[in-house]
């Protein structure tokens, strides 16, 4: 896994990911997406100091600055999303798919999702409710397990 300051070069050095990094966040928000990240909170000394701990939280909201589990703001390179990798889909989940989809799923034997015809291609129709039913079960389809910014579950 990527530390925080491995993490912040790689957004700061690169938009691009950065910005798709915020939208994969943003797109998992309806679906109650938990993450590690560094929560900031108050030692309660005279006078108080702000300390840092890590933990599994669910990422409530985003303001378009900053994203937030709960009260606490967190940092974007603290975030490291806790997904499925994509090859852990079930036979169920296949089935629950192509009822949704009206389209033909299955899990082939490397536990890779595919389309009744064999090929990996989904038509555009079928894009967004496929997308959006991989991020309501957490699904990993855009690498970011293997990027290091987020954890398989």
């Amino acid at each position: 896994m990527l530390s925080n300051k491995e993490a912040k070069h790689i957004l700061d050095m690169d938009p691009a990911f950065k910005s798709e990094f915020m939208q994969a966040i943003c797109s998992y928000l309806f679906y109650n997406i938990e993450a590690y990240a560094d929560i900031e909170y108050w030692e309660s000394y005279a006078p108080p100091v702000p300390n840092h701990r890590r933990e599994r939280c669910i990422i409530t909201t985003f303001d378009g600055e900053s994203f937030y589990c709960g009260d606490a703001e967190v940092k974007l390179e603290s975030i490291r999303l806790v997904l499925r990798p994509m090859d852990t889909i079930t036979e169920e989940e296949a089935k629950e798919l192509s009822k949704l989809l009206n389209y033909e799923f299955y899990v082939d034997q490397d536990g890779a999702l595919c389309a009744e015809d064999g090929r990996h291609r989904i038509s555009i129709e079928l894009m967004y409710p496929y997308i959006n039913w991989l991020n309501k079960h957490h699904f990993d389809y855009m690498g970011l397990i293997e990027k290091g910014f987020a954890i398989a579950e």
